[in-house]
């Protein structure tokens, strides 16, 4: 066992401005060493779950060592993300924390050192668990590894196991053909070496680099324990390194082959290069698919227990974007990397359907062009690694950002519009939402070709429906329609840009809704603002009269004090029967409704 040595905490700073509920929606948190270096990397690997995140800084110098690596553990204390402890390599080239893996008990580090084949190294691995309330290294079997196995490339770690890639383990001396090591932790803390797999069924093949990915489905879900594992260098018959994933089942303290799913071939797309799982999905991406646009392949268990491919995604911003490089799972969330692009695009899955959320963009945080390189998501949180990061003026110190999965409110398209019950009140970001493909004609506040979301009810009884932006954080513009809106026919029944002109650049519509019948709400931008949002939607309620939905005496003043001249609520006049003058008839008819409530 490798023993580490403790070194500094690392800074944590928020990206953006929080003031209100809608401006603290657009915030990310960047987390860095506090002492960054040059090339250290930080970012370059990250993991997390619940509420622990773990760091991997693989090019950090620790104890007078070069490269030799560290890793930085956190937890999520009062909703926040704190530094707890992080451990550093004392040889040299080491790079620990290439590779990182958690399922919130248990934590995976993979290490680059050992011994080397050509660029390659021995590699090794090392298990964490908290005892006692601290972190600490288990005890683990050693291993007969060879120069160049690489060992450590990859890991995971999920229902009580932990894996490690050796992508390049040989089965036959030079064969390349790759291998895994699987552990559990007994009673006694020490990690034992329960499974190792090398050339399994269906492997035939030298090089296909078997290992290069792993993921293991989380505890306490569908198929608990399923080991995913990529070989992105295998050939199809004729066709070179089309790539694919093997899926084995977790049976007692080892692993059976369930078997090795089809998909579409093309020669060097490279599927398995990462992988991801949740459990009741698989994810593996082919990162040079179609002049390196890429693909995610997303595979569905059969009925026969074999996994077989439900379809796939490919790169939306077209070739060279690399989409598919690298891949995270937890719940209903995937978060996909294309390095090509400097882009993560976050997707949501309803129903059987995985719908886009937002792209997330280096460009929206300053970031570098290794931006994506690790990715990590848990239940509330997405973390992008960017190693290549500057930090103080240090190249390649690296960072990673953490933005909260609620700010992705909204679908990104209409068709698949975020289901909203009446009344409500979201506060979101619409930053990194993209247009309506081919735009959405006759919007005002020139937002036709704006960064949109859709929001979509069925009115559970028929009347009059109220939505408005108050208290968004920029120029909105907020339109409701009905049926479908389509590049073709937006179906606008309202639309909004401003509620009172420069005085008030928040919007609000005011629409019939019939019983039974489906509605959109699309929030936007004037001519493509983007921000923080507050989108509140209810059935009109006259008697509301400042609209924070309960009738009560600061309605009565609010509209007397309207009545008599004064500022009234956005969007309010003191013409309640709206018969273009303003007397005694609307203060009777305002009363009357007071007093009938809603």
């Amino acid at each position: 066992m490798k023993t580490g040595t403790t070194i500094g905490m690392t800074a944590v700073g928020v990206l953006g401005m929080l003031a209100g509920s809608a401006m603290g929606q657009c915030t990310t948190t960047k987390l860095t060493d506090h002492e960054p270096q040059p090339q250290d990397h930080f970012g370059q690997a990250v993991t997390t779950a619940g509420n622990l995140m773990v760091i991997g800084t693989p090019g950090e110098d620790t104890a007078n060592t070069v490269n030799g690596g560290s890793i930085f553990f956190y937890e999520r204390v009062n909703g926040a993300w704190s530094y707890t402890n992080s451990w550093g390599l004392v040889s040299d080239d080491d790079n620990w924390g290439r590779s990182m893996a958690t399922d919130g008990t248990l934590v995976a580090t993979g290490y680059g050192g050992g011994t080397f084949a050509g660029g390659f190294p021995s590699g090794w691995g090392s298990i964490w668990k908290k005892v006692n309330g601290a972190w600490d290294q288990l005890n683990m079997p050693s291993l007969s590894l060879a120069a160049g196995d690489d060992y450590g490339f990859s890991c995971a770690a999920g229902n009580g196991r932990v894996v490690f890639g050796s992508p390049r383990r040989d089965f036959n001396a030079g064969d390349d053909m790759g291998g895994v090591f699987a552990y559990r932790v007994d009673a006694q803390n020490n990690a034992q070496l329960v499974s190792t797999i090398v050339h399994p069924a269906f492997s035939t093949q030298a090089g296909e680099h078997f290992g290069y990915s792993v993921a293991i489905a989380p505890q306490g879900g569908p198929n608990a324990g399923m080991l995913v594992v990529g070989a992105p260098d295998r050939d199809n018959g004729a066709t070179a390194s089309t790539g694919g994933i093997y899926v084995f089942n977790q049976t007692g303290q080892g692993y059976q082959l369930q078997n090795l799913p089809s998909q579409w071939d093309e020669a060097f797309q490279f599927n398995g290069l990462a992988v991801g799982t949740n459990g009741s999905w698989i994810a593996s991406g082919a990162p040079s698919f179609g002049n390196a646009r890429g693909r995610v392949f997303l595979y569905e268990k059969l009925a026969n227990g074999n996994w077989e491919v439900a379809g796939f995604i490919s790169g939306p911003e077209g070739d060279g974007g690399n989409f598919g490089s690298s891949i995270s799972m937890s719940g209903e969330w995937m978060a996909i990397g294309a390095p090509g692009f400097d882009k993560v695009y976050v997707f949501h899955e309803t129903n059987g359907s995985w719908a886009l959320k937002r792209v997330v963009s280096r460009a929206s945080v300053g970031g570098s062009s290794s931006w994506g390189a690790s990715i990590a998501l848990n239940a509330s949180d997405v973390a992008i690694g960017d190693p290549g990061d500057t930090v103080s003026g240090f190249a390649g110190a690296g960072a990673v950002y953490v933005k909260s999965l609620a700010q992705f409110a909204g679908g990104d398209d209409a068709d698949a519009a975020q289901s909203i019950s009446l009344p409500t009140s979201i506060s979101a970001c619409s930053d990194g939402a993209t247009p309506t493909s081919s735009g959405l004609p006759g919007m005002c506040g020139l937002s036709i070709n704006a960064p949109d979301l859709y929001f979509t009810f069925t009115a559970p009884r028929s009347g009059t429906v109220v939505a408005d932006t108050i208290g968004s954080a920029f120029d909105t513009v907020l339109s409701a329609h009905a049926p479908l809106p389509t590049w073709q026919d937006s179906n606008t029944l309202a639309c909004s840009d401003d509620i009172n002109g420069a005085q008030n650049r928040q919007s609000l519509v005011t629409f019939p809704v019939q019983q039974g019948q489906q509605y959109w709400v699309r929030i936007a931008g004037y001519n493509g603002a983007v921000g923080a949002f507050d989108l509140n939607v209810r059935f009109d309620c006259p008697a509301d009269f400042d609209s924070d939905g309960t009738v009560d005496f600061f309605d009565y003043d609010a509209f007397v004090i309207c009545f008599e001249g004064g500022a009234c609520p956005p969007g309010k006049t003191a013409d309640f029967d709206a018969d273009a003058t303003v007397d005694f008839f609307d203060y009777d008819a305002f009363v009357l409704a007071f007093e009938s409530g809603c």
